[in-house]
């Protein structure tokens, strides 16, 4: 059984620390390109697995703490529950920031956005005037 390809990158603790903050030259506009160029090559990546099962090899630097010294590799399927997972609880944080901004949580957002009625479960939000 053949393995997922993997892009090749050097890792390091300076690195990912680095990862987290806009480093001088950075601009947010680049930043979210290279967000949506990974995006774009995962897609393709993905577009030609045939099968969920298939191993993804663990870097066999184990420079995380919480990937245990027992697994060689991963599925497929388990790496791509995990980005989704951590996609999701990363933009929850941008969540937090907005509703800090403009007190909208997520419910009332999408039922203002999708043009539901008011009911008793959920307002449509509405911008303060």
């Amino acid at each position: 059984m053949d393995t997922v390809p993997q892009r090749d990158r050097e890792w390091s603790p300076d690195k990912h620390h680095a990862s987290f903050r806009l480093e001088p030259g950075e601009t947010l506009a680049g930043v979210l390109g290279l967000y949506e160029q990974v995006a774009k090559e995962t897609g393709a990546v993905i577009a030609e697995i045939h099968d969920l099962g298939q191993p993804v090899p663990v870097p066999a630097s184990r420079w995380v703490a919480w990937v245990p010294s027992d697994v060689t590799a991963w599925s497929v399927r388990w790496v791509l529950l995990h980005l989704i997972t951590e996609t999701a609880r990363h933009a929850g944080h941008a969540d937090i920031i907005r509703e800090s901004l403009d007190d909208a949580t997520a419910r009332p957002r999408r039922a203002a956005a999708a043009g539901w009625p008011a009911n008793p479960w959920v307002q449509p939000w509405k911008a303060p005037t």
